[in-house]
């Protein structure tokens, strides 16, 4: 599916570097987090990077201006396992969420798809004004789709209209018996923030053609991964689309 996928750990090794960079900026810059949170040499780390799909897009001189992170989970995992179970509201309201979350896996089992978690997205401040975002989504949706399809979730943050925007491309409240589980204030990174579930499957009708046309300009995404893919999988171990 990805003809230009690579077996290239120094590429990499320095597009995920710079993607953690870019998210130390942009995060410590907004308030998001402070500069103690990062590492010595200004990245933003966070456990799912090193198993995780990375999409970014690259500006003319090869520098990520963008970046989102999708991280296809395997079977059998915990909620104790996910991002989620690591969020503020977990600490507040952590029976509701969990069963929101394992209403979410349990019907992503029953209909055969997979269950996945984003994160890590982040633009610089130029590309928020563009279709950048957009793009970047429909690029998640097309490679969610290409692993054979996923329910996902996710949290996203009330600034600069992230959650807004997400809800309008497909994203939807995440629900515990039959109410919406409500945003939250989060006192780590200080804003607002939403739990959002998403079906690769079913994007907002309007934003739908543009999933349709990614999935055909996938092979033309060059992909970078470690030396460690094996070969027989190449499709579905993660990488870095850039």
């Amino acid at each position: 599916m990805f003809p230009r996928k690579a077996v290239d750990p120094s590429r990499h090794t320095r597009l995920l570097a710079d993607i953690q960079r870019l998210r130390g900026v942009i995060y410590v810059h907004d308030g998001a987090i402070d500069s103690a949170h990062l590492s010595a040499d200004g990245r933003h780390l966070q456990v799912p990077d090193d198993t995780s799909w990375h999409i970014t897009m690259l500006d003319e001189i090869g520098k990520v201006g963008a970046a989102l992170r999708y991280s296809p989970q395997k079977e059998g995992l915990r909620f104790e396992d996910l991002r989620v179970a690591q969020s503020a509201l977990a600490k507040t309201d952590a029976q509701r969420l969990r069963q929101a979350v394992q209403s979410v896996m349990s019907c992503a089992q029953q209909r055969g798809l997979g269950f996945a978690e984003f994160g890590g997205w982040v633009l610089t401040p130029k590309l928020r004004a563009s279709t950048a975002a957009a793009c970047m989504i429909a690029t998640g949706y097309a490679i969610a789709q290409h692993h054979g399809g996923s329910l996902a979730i996710g949290t996203a943050t009330t600034r600069h209209g992230s959650a807004s925007m997400l809800r309008r491309i497909g994203g939807k409240p995440l629900k515990w018996n039959g109410t919406d589980v409500p945003s939250y204030f989060d006192p780590q990174h200080r804003c607002e923030m939403e739990i959002l579930q998403f079906d690769s499957g079913l994007p907002n009708a309007v934003f739908a053609p543009h999933v349709h046309a990614m999935m055909a300009e996938l092979r033309g995404v060059r992909v970078f991964c470690r030396a460690d893919a094996r070969p027989k999988a190449a499709d579905t171990s993660p990488g870095v689309a850039a």
